[in-house]
C-alpha cells in the first residue's frame, strides 16, 4: 500500500488520472480507482516465504533437469548491487531463464530482481506465486494513458530506490537461437527514470544463459514448422511433469560485460534532463537504439559455446544435408578455432572432447538431435 502511494502520487500519473476525470461519462473516484486497479496488476508484491519455499523446489527441479549449472560473474553483479541499481538485460530462450536467475540470486544471498513479465504469465495460481517472487506485469498494448503513467512510475520508483531489475529486451522467446531485434519500451522508460531519480549511475548487465539442449525443444520445432504457439495454462504446465523424467545437459550462465549508463551518457546527461524539445527527444530516441544494439551485442558475447551450437554451425553452413563424420570433426574443429581467437567461453566438456569430438556427436545422435547412416565412403552424419 505504501508503493501504491508513492507511485500514484507522481506528476505524470496525477495528470493521467486528471485527464480521464475530465471526461463527463467519469469521475475524480473512478479515475482513481482506475489506476489503483492498474497498479495491482503491474507491481510485484515479494514474499520472503515464498522465496524460500520455491527455492527449495527449483533447486530439486534443476538437480533433475541438468547435469550442472556453471555461473560466472555473479560475484561482479554483486558488487555492483551494493552501491548501484542494477538491471539485468538476459538472452531469452526458454521459460526457465528467469527462474534460474532469481534462484541463483537467492542462493547467493542477493535479492532476487523484479522481473518484467508479459501479462499471459499471470495465469492461473501461478500469477500469485510469480508476482510474490518479484515477477512485475506489463500488458502486450499500452493503450490508455493511465496504465501507461502507472506502469512508468513504477519504474521510476524501482530505479529511486535500487531495486535490481530484469527485462528480456528481445521482448520474446527466440525459436532459432539467434538474438531478436531489441525492444526499446521498458530500456528507454528505465533510462528516463535514472535521469529523474538524481542516481550517481545505473548498471545494465547482459546476461547470457545457454543450454545443451533446450527443455522446450519439442513446442518451438513445432511452431517453426507453423503450428499455433500455445498458450500459457495450469493444465499445460500439468502435462509438462513428464520433462522431469528426462536430462537437458548442463546450463551455462555468464554474466557479461556491463554498460554504466552515467558513463555511456557522459556530457549528454545534463541536456536530457534539461526540458525536453523535439531535438532531444529525437537524440534520446537514439542514444536508446544505440543502447540497446550494444546490450544486445554484448549479450551475444555472454553465450558460451556449447558442442550442440558448435555442430549446428558445421551442419547448417554447409550447402549439402549431411557430412562424412571427418569432415563434420574438421568444420567443428574450424569453428573453435575462430571462436577461440574472439576469447569465446567454452563449456569444459567441449573443450575436453577435442580433437576429435566424439563425445559431442555421441550426445547428438543419443538426443535424436543428428542420424548417422553408413555409406561405403565412411559414415555420413545428417
Amino acid at each position: 500500500h505504501k508503493v501504491q502511494e508513492i507511485v500514484l502520487s507522481h506528476p505524470s500519473v496525477a495528470e493521467a488520472i486528471a485527464a480521464r476525470a475530465d471526461d463527463p461519462k467519469t469521475t475524480p473516484e473512478a479515475a482513481r480507482a482506475e489506476a489503483e486497479k492498474c497498479f495491482r496488476e503491474i507491481a510485484a508484491n515479494m514474499n520472503s516465504t515464498v522465496l524460500a519455499v520455491l527455492y527449495v523446489i527449483f533447486g530439486w527441479i534443476f538437480r533433475r533437469l541438468f547435469h550442472s549449472i556453471d555461473i560466472a560473474g555473479l560475484a561482479r553483479v554483486s558488487e555492483y548491487a551494493k552501491t548501484t541499481p542494477v538491471v539485468l538485460v538476459p538472452s531469452h530462450r526458454s521459460y526457465f531463464d528467469f527462474l534460474m536467475l532469481s534462484w541463483l540470486f537467492y542462493g547467493n544471498h542477493n535479492v532476487p530482481p523484479h522481473i518484467a513479465a508479459r501479462e499471459n504469465m499471470a495465469f492461473g495460481p501461478f500469477g500469485f506465486i510469480f508476482r510474490r517472487v518479484g515477477a512485475f506485469f506489463l500488458r502486450k498494448d499500452f493503450e490508455g494513458g493511465i496504465y501507461k503513467a502507472v506502469f512508468r512510475s513504477y519504474i521510476g520508483y524501482l530505479v529511486k530506490e535500487g531495486f535490481t531489475q530484469e527485462f528480456f529486451i528481445e521482448g520474446g522467446r527466440s525459436r532459432t537461437g539467434k538474438s531478436l531485434a531489441p525492444r526499446m519500451g521498458i530500456l528507454s522508460w528505465n533510462i528516463q527514470a535514472f535521469l529523474d531519480s538524481g542516481r550517481k549511475d545505473l548498471m545494465f548487465v547482459p546476461v547470457g544463459i545457454t543450454y545443451e539442449r533446450l527443455i522446450e525443444e519439442s513446442s518451438m520445432i513445432d511452431e517453426l514448422e507453423g503450428a499455433e504457439k500455445s498458450e500459457e495454462s495450469v493444465l499445460g504446465l500439468v502435462r509438462a511433469r513428464k520433462v522431469l523424467q528426462r536430462r537437458f545437459g548442463s546450463a551455462f550462465v555468464n554474466f557479461g560485460e556491463a554498460v554504466s549508463l552515467a558513463d555511456a551518457l557522459g556530457p549528454q546527461r545534463a541536456l536530457f534532463e534539461a526540458e525536453e524539445t523535439e531535438e532531444i527527444a529525437a537524440r534520446k530516441r537514439a542514444f536508446t537504439e544505440g543502447l540497446a544494439n550494444d546490450l544486445v551485442e554484448r549479450i551475444n558475447w555472454a553465450i558460451v559455446a556449447n558442442a550442440t551450437s558448435v555442430a549446428a554451425c558445421a551442419l547448417l553452413g554447409e550447402p549439402r544435408r549431411g557430412l562424412f563424420r571427418q569432415d563434420l570433426v574438421q568444420r567443428m574443429a574450424e569453428v573453435v578455432d575462430l571462436l577461440r581467437v574472439q576469447d569465446v567461453r567454452f563449456t569444459p566438456a567441449l573443450l575436453a572432447d577435442e580433437p576429435d569430438f566424439s563425445d559431442s556427436i555421441a550426445f547428438l545422435l543419443r538426443s535424436g538431435l543428428i542420424k548417422s547412416e553408413e555409406d561405403a565412403r565412411g559414415e555420413i552424419l545428417y
